[in-house]
């Protein structure tokens, strides 16, 4: 049987044909952390905030203040680094440009992969979400076995790190010492 037309192909070199067919470069995962919120352990049940203290934005902050990775309910949870965090300053008009009103403005931006470290901080989000009064306040701080002087609210902190130097962290809060949570290298978790 004759086929109606005639199957043309070019010859072109194996090595261009192999890379022709390859699948696009996938990018890098992102580094996770597997928190472990053991309040109840340490005698209250309690949601944790964790935020990351960014040293890379050198701007005077409380370490609370930091970026938001998320909250941890009692038990296991896992986070997934952001591609980037930035934080843009405005300063104030720039110098010898009074007439055009314009203002000398920066934009940091951190990355996991970057090398300037991070830590992460660990917040009683009862003592910052709660419509509690003055008084009601002063007795959770009474009532917390893990309350120090690294902040109201705080149950610990990690040392610093650089999240892209491994695919995944994991950690325990509340931490004794606070500040010095023991992070230690693990595999990437799943969300």
């Amino acid at each position: 049987m004759r086929l109606p037309y005639r199957l043309c192909v070019p010859l072109v070199p194996v090595t261009a044909f192999a890379a022709a067919c390859s699948a696009p470069e996938s990018p890098e995962p992102l580094p996770t952390v597997l928190v472990t919120n053991a309040s109840c352990e340490a005698g209250r049940c309690t949601t944790l905030e964790i935020h990351a203290f960014i040293w890379k934005f050198a701007v005077p902050e409380a370490p609370w203040s930091g970026k938001l990775l998320g909250e941890a309910r009692p038990g296991i949870t896992c986070f997934v680094f952001p591609p980037s965090w930035s934080i843009m300053l405005i300063g104030d008009t720039v110098p010898n440009d009074t007439t055009t009103g314009r203002v000398d403005t920066v934009t940091t931006t951190w990355t996991p992969a970057d090398t300037t470290p991070i830590y992460l901080v660990a917040l009683d989000s009862a003592y910052f979400h709660s419509s509690l009064d003055s008084a009601q306040l002063d007795s959770l701080e009474q009532g917390m076995p893990y309350f120090d002087a690294l902040g109201a609210g705080s149950v610990g902190e990690t040392p610093n790190f650089a999240p892209g130097a491994s695919p995944g962290w994991s950690v325990t809060f509340p931490s004794a010492p606070l500040w010095s949570a023991n992070l230690a290298h693990t595999q990437s978790c799943k969300p």
